[in-house]
């Protein structure tokens, strides 16, 4: 968490490039499990279904936010590695 915590940067929206936030959809590749994936990052809190939906708590969700279009973040879980690359942002 201390690692995730001191990447983390206030920007403004409207100056940088589009990157991954709270209600964005996004459509990345898992590098370590075949396809691509889409879904909208959100709060558990507002996560009506589990389809289509990343919870910002899941790995994944927690990785994928804050990143821009071809950005990768990789890390561990359980002692295996684990990687993204963003492919596209709407919203």
């Amino acid at each position: 968490l201390t690692a995730d915590i001191a990447r983390l940067t206030v920007v403004d929206p409207k100056a940088q490039a589009p990157f991954v936030k709270i209600g964005s959809r996004v459509t990345y590749r898992d590098l370590q499990r075949p396809g691509v994936r889409t879904g909208r990052l959100l709060m558990p809190v507002d996560i009506q279904s589990q389809e289509d939906c990343i919870s910002l708590m899941a790995p994944v969700g927690a990785a994928l936010l804050g990143l821009s279009v071809d950005d990768v973040f990789a890390w561990e879980i359980q002692g295996k590695p684990r990687s993204v690359k963003v492919l596209e942002i709407r919203g």
